[in-house]
């Protein structure tokens, strides 16, 4: 179907005013409507009633839906936002969310919805970021005319920008992200799902090549002997790849450099230890904290389950004791909530079943906008 491009302005004054703002406009991104471009973000005075100031901002968005049905895609989101709209008290109310649609591919007026918006022009809060917003896009079709009301506005409220950058879409908040780090114990799935982020989001997979450490057959046929080079062989390779991912964006990974000081801690004793801490304390201080940190976690019979599945020759030796070991120290090791984001896979089958992939999107999404707007 052929797309139309509409014009829609955002506000709040509530709560987590800028939080409404950014998570309406990705939730507006649907199968049928595509946000395309995003004004800056002004704050300026309450008009028209006593009222905190408001954040407002613009949005284009490219749809094969008609105007009625854009209307209530807005109305369902303002609803979300925990916006009710009150038709027993009369003038302008404070709201944690607004959504006008302001400017459509043609002229509309009906009961339900008029475009464009009957106030618009009155509304410097709406023209200055609507005018913004066209230039932008090269939009010279609408671009005269708001420049023209805007010339003409008697309304001469300040706008202040805030020193936030909107992004219209979750591939484009995903993409502009630090490295997202998903780990856990062998066999719970996290290279699995790193996998399918990346595909879902368009982002840079970077996967540790385990197979390529020599001594990891003999160190499962004899840890002890083996334990010291197993390790450094691990930070080693760990520190000369996520040194190349500093300062990059949209890169998703199913390791860090804090696996290598768990796993050193599981099985070197001694001065083996000490040895080991004094090269991790060195590529500690040269690597990047990720974005995000993703913790995976399964009861050990499931994953133990999961490993058989899976028939990799190198795992099959791996008792579960040693799987609860590992479940436990990553627990001690990102043991803040404010350090990770736990997810329990035990009945989240997101290789399977779409949907829980969906929710588990929709959840790392939320946590993604919370540190872009606390950054």
């Amino acid at each position: 179907m052929k797309l139309q491009r509409y014009y829609l302005g955002l506000g709040s004054n509530q709560e987590h005013r800028l939080w409404h703002i950014q998570t309406a406009i990705l939730q507006l991104n649907t199968e049928d409507v595509h946000v395309v471009g995003c004004s800056k973000v002004y704050e300026n005075a309450a008009q028209g009633f006593q009222g905190a100031p408001f954040f407002n901002c613009c949005v284009a968005v490219d749809t094969s839906c008609d105007p009625s049905e854009l209307l209530s895609l807005a109305l369902e989101l303002e609803l979300e936002h925990g916006r009710e709209r009150s038709t027993v008290v009369e003038g302008y109310q404070d709201r944690p969310l607004d959504i006008d649609l302001l400017v459509g591919a043609e002229s509309l007026h009906t009961a339900a919805l008029k475009l464009p918006h009957p106030r618009m022009a009155q509304r410097r809060f709406v023209l200055e970021p609507l005018e913004e917003l066209m230039i932008a896009l090269n939009d010279s079709n609408h671009l005269k005319k708001v420049s023209a009301w805007l010339s003409d506005c008697d309304d001469r409220s300040t706008l202040t920008p805030i020193t936030y950058e909107l992004v219209c879409t979750e591939q484009a908040l995903w993409k502009t992200a630090k490295t997202i780090v998903i780990e856990g114990c062998i066999g719970v799935g996290k290279t699995s799902l790193c996998k399918l982020l990346s595909e879902r989001y368009g982002l840079t997979e970077h996967l540790e090549a385990f197979e390529s450490n020599p001594y990891l057959n003999q160190f499962y046929q004899d840890p002890s002997a083996y334990a010291l080079p197993t390790e450094l062989h691990f930070l080693a390779d760990r520190h000369q790849a996520l040194l190349h991912l500093k300062g990059k964006r949209g890169v998703i990974a199913d390791y860090h450099i804090s696996k290598s000081k768990l796993f050193a801690a599981l099985n070197l004793s001694g001065e083996d230890l000490v040895l080991f801490n004094r090269f991790f304390e060195w590529s500690e201080q040269l690597t990047e904290a990720p974005e995000l940190y993703i913790l995976l976690d399964a009861p050990t019979p499931i994953i133990q389950e999961r490993i058989k599945k899976r028939s990799r020759a190198i795992e099959k030796g791996i008792e579960a004791t040693y799987l609860e070991r590992i479940r436990k120290a990553y627990h001690n090791l990102h043991d803040k909530e404010d350090e990770r984001l736990l997810i329990d896979t035990t009945e989240f089958d997101f290789i399977a079943d779409p949907q829980a992939l969906d929710a588990l999107c929709k959840r790392i999404t939320e946590v993604l906008v919370d540190k872009r707007l606390s950054a």
